[in-house]
């Protein structure tokens, strides 16, 4: 399954752990400028290989995964990232029960956690869980803002 994926007859989707980096980081490059957050961590992953892990719902294909990425330390807590398939996804019910029911080793919903630069569909179905499990819980809006490199060369001489 390319590192990642659902099992072929079950019908419930589940995270998987991604081991296959490569395929990860072309998923990743295809979804630019989107997936700029997640791509960072990808790269950073290297030196941080036991604070940093990736897992994926459905198959690690560009067309259709949802991708999370995490960061654990001690003193910083549960950090996540996740890149979406694209701008008109929708959450289904499938979608929403496998981030309500993920393993405590991923996600401790009862525990301190931070998502970090999510697009605002992922931002409405992240609060609506943590409020659900009880959570004090704030949304603090994050633009990104994308310049093609090609024009900038334009404009900074490289």
């Amino acid at each position: 399954m390319d590192g990642a994926g659902a099992e072929a007859n079950d019908a419930t989707l589940k995270f998987q752990l991604v081991t296959d980096m490569e395929i990860l980081t072309s998923i990743l490059h295809s979804r630019l400028p989107s997936s700029a957050h997640v791509l960072n961590m990808v790269k950073l992953h290297p030196l941080f290989l036991t604070e940093m892990s990736f897992y994926t719902l459905d198959e690690l294909t560009e067309e259709k995964c949802w991708i999370l990425g995490k960061y654990e330390r001690e003193d910083t807590g549960q950090q996540f990232v996740i890149s979406i398939p694209n701008y008109t996804v929708q959450v289904t019910e499938e979608i929403r029960q496998a981030f309500n029911t993920i393993s405590l080793e991923i996600l401790n919903w009862d525990a301190q956690f931070e998502f970090i630069s999510l697009d605002h569909i992922v931002t409405l179905l992240v609060f609506d869980i943590s409020i659900e499990h009880g959570n004090g819980t704030e949304v603090l809006p994050c633009q990104v803002y994308h310049y093609p490199r090609e024009k900038s060369k334009d404009i900074i001489p490289m």
